[in-house]
């Protein structure tokens, strides 16, 4: 019986001594060695335990620290650290724990001192403690801290979380302290705007050619958890924007008619409605294949990323100059209609032997397309680039509305059955400046019905052509 007493003392004091979290657990177990990786190194929001195996209030803090990890997994870091272990003693001791469980709240990110370059940063949300430390060695010093490091306080003094040891008040208190990159999108600026706000003009212009971006039309009071965790996630490589529902013009020019609903804009591109699930696993996997890479920091990344790059570039799709001529409807088809994106469809006048100007106008409407594809395909833009005779686009000259002055031009995005005519003079620049804000969506594109057809009928310069072939043939 004494035996077995003993052997139950030992059992519990193995058991108590025993890690509190697994590797199943959504809580993320930190030591010395990733300690920089989990918590110093990341944009995101981190909450660290500093617990004890042993303590019986790190027990039963346990089961609810699990819970608010499993509840702020993709939105807030939680981790826990086990002061107990002698290779994590040097963490522990250089944050001065007296008491277990202590939990203390780091900003969101590290960031190299521009003053110092020796120097790292950690820049606080909201008020934090803020660390300013060399580089991070290997292992952390204890205190006293050795010359060069500062340990600066700000209001609040206290960087522990004193509010109560349960899973929703924790949850509560994180996702209120979660960073973001949101800006909020509105029409104009005038009037009350926070230092995030910025005009739905200036947004779709922010690096348009190589910036993607995401719009949220909401019409609640405060930026959902899930898109600031995404603003964090997607940081210089997607801009995310908030459009509340009481910004109409701006509501009314993506033309949104629900709540909420996610524009998506790519670099260069058209934006288009996202019709998945607004859940955090799936939009950030949609959102990914829009943003732009992430940049490596060196080693096998990088060279794993330079080799990616090569090979992309091995099976490059080469430039064809070449303006394709639409002379029925399954080439308008092939080369529009059955393709996302965008269609630049020009119309010209049928050349005529007694109107030298048509010929000219081909001569000079050509090359400037040839131009544009060029510098379209160079900032890997959407734009494909066609022209059609004024004969064979007269159905589309009537469903679109098109001035009957040639040349001109209809940009299409036959998904939408949307189109936007060109008004101004054909020349290189003022073209180009309006084809970019088409794509960034400064121009707003009109909606039309029905089908567009060619006509398709022999034209005036085919027939001229076919007469020389027959007077130079015996």
């Amino acid at each position: 019986m004494k035996l077995t007493s003993t052997f139950l003392v030992i059992s519990l004091s193995a058991l108590a001594n025993a890690a509190l979290y697994d590797s199943n657990s959504p809580v993320v177990t930190v030591t010395e060695k990733n300690f920089r990786k989990e918590v110093m190194d990341t944009e995101h929001l981190v909450a660290l335990e500093f617990y004890a195996p042993w303590c019986g209030h790190c027990q039963r803090l346990a089961p609810e620290w699990n819970k608010a990890a499993d509840n702020l997994r993709g939105l807030v870091k939680v981790a826990a650290i086990d002061c107990d272990a002698e290779v994590n003693k040097a963490v522990c001791g250089h944050y001065e724990i007296k008491g277990f469980p202590t939990i203390k709240i780091f900003p969101p990110e590290l960031k190299p001192d521009k003053k110092n370059p020796d120097m790292v940063t950690k820049r606080p949300v909201g008020a934090y403690f803020i660390l300013i430390s060399p580089i991070l060695p290997s292992p952390l010093p204890s205190p006293p801290l050795p010359i060069g490091w500062q340990a600066l306080m700000i209001q609040p003094p206290r960087v522990d979380y004193q509010g109560p040891r349960e899973a929703k008040p924790i949850v509560d208190y994180l996702l209120s302290m979660m960073p973001s990159n949101v800006r909020f999108v509105k029409s104009d600026l005038s009037g009350k705007a926070s230092k995030k706000s910025i005009t739905i003009d200036d947004f779709l212009a922010t690096e348009n050619a190589t910036l993607p971006k995401t719009l949220l039309f909401t019409s609640k009071p405060s930026t959902p958890a899930l898109y600031k965790a995404l603003s964090v996630d997607l940081n210089e490589r997607m801009l995310l924007g908030e459009v509340r529902n009481s910004e109409l013009a701006v509501v009314e020019r993506f033309g949104v008619k629900n709540f909420p609903t996610v524009v998506v804009i790519p670099a260069g591109g058209e934006g288009f409605v996202y019709d998945g699930q607004i859940k955090m696993a799936e939009l950030k996997e949609f959102l990914e294949k829009y943003a732009k890479e992430a940049k490596a920091k060196g080693g096998e990344e990088a060279g794993a990323k330079k080799e990616k790059k090569e090979k992309k570039e091995e099976v490059k799709v080469e430039f064809d100059p070449k303006i394709t001529e639409i002379t029925t409807q399954s080439t308008l088809e092939a080369q529009c209609l059955t393709l996302p994106g965008l269609c630049v469809i020009a119309i010209l006048p049928t050349v005529h032997p007694d109107d030298p100007s048509t010929a000219q106008t081909h001569a000079t409407t050509i090359p400037l397309l040839e131009t544009l594809k060029r510098k379209a395909h160079d900032l890997g833009t959407p734009f494909r680039f066609m022209w059609i005779d004024a004969a064979r686009a007269d159905k589309i000259i009537d469903n679109l509305d098109i001035v009957r002055d040639f040349p001109a031009m209809v940009v299409m995005h036959p998904g939408k059955k949307m189109y936007r005519p060109f008004i101004g003079a054909w020349e290189e620049e003022g073209v180009g400046r309006w084809l970019e804000d088409v794509r960034g969506g400064k121009v707003r594109s009109w909606s039309y019905k029905g089908t567009i057809e060619v006509v398709e009928v022999e034209v005036e310069n085919e027939k001229v052509e076919e007469e020389k072939k027959g007077k130079d043939e015996l």
